[in-house]
């Protein structure tokens, strides 16, 4: 079967996936905060409409995301996702934001998903949060989107029950950033770094 690649847009990480995220499929980043898990979800996004193919980022933390996006201003890989003015992020804490998400997809409009820390919802208590999680990562599977979620190191079991692989991000002993592909059968996987002048490499 030949799969459609959602590049991500650094080399070293495509490479280790074998080529990007393939339609239909989840890949969850998994990692404390300050690990990369941002930067990589948001040049996934940049990517897509470096490319014409326009993404949606759900965030359901309490952490604006325009506070991210200010952090990159002025970093060439994120210029596409800057100067955009399509919409692009949603920020919702209740569940009926999980029922807009699931609208949009369903129009077509977007090919690129991410969905960062779903798992508050359930730390807060809401109902039916997962059913209609699943929801959502069913359809945008049905309709080949490519889609990231990111998690917190305490919910690495909703990647492995949700997702075809988890990338397990981390800051080394020296200070540099690592990504470790997981469970992953489009790829060997592998590992990836920082290099010195912050790129990553294999």
């Amino acid at each position: 079967m030949v799969y459609q690649r959602y590049e991500i847009g650094i080399e070293a990480v495509d490479r280790i996936l074998g080529g990007g995220i393939p339609s239909g499929s989840v890949l969850t980043l998994i990692g404390e905060p300050g690990t990369g898990r941002m930067d990589l979800a948001l040049r996934f996004i940049s990517k897509g409409f470096e490319i014409n193919e326009p993404g949606l980022f759900v965030s359901f933390t309490s952490v604006p995301v325009t506070g991210y996006l200010k952090r990159l201003r002025g970093r060439a890989p994120f210029r596409a996702l800057l100067e955009t003015d399509e919409p692009l992020f949603l920020s919702t804490l209740e569940l009926k934001g999980l029922d807009l998400v699931l609208g949009i997809i369903e129009e077509g409009a977007v090919g690129r998903l991410v969905l960062d820390r779903p798992e508050v919802l359930g730390m807060r208590n809401i109902q039916n949060w997962f059913k209609n999680l699943e929801d959502i990562l069913i359809k945008a599977r049905t309709i080949g989107m490519g889609t990231m979620m990111i998690a917190g190191p305490d919910f690495r079991s909703l990647g492995d029950y949700t997702s075809e692989g988890l990338l397990e991000m981390a800051v080394d002993e020296d200070g540099r950033r690592s990504a470790n592909l997981r469970k992953w059968p489009f790829s060997e996987g592998g590992k990836v770094r920082e290099s010195e002048v912050g790129e990553w490499v294999r």
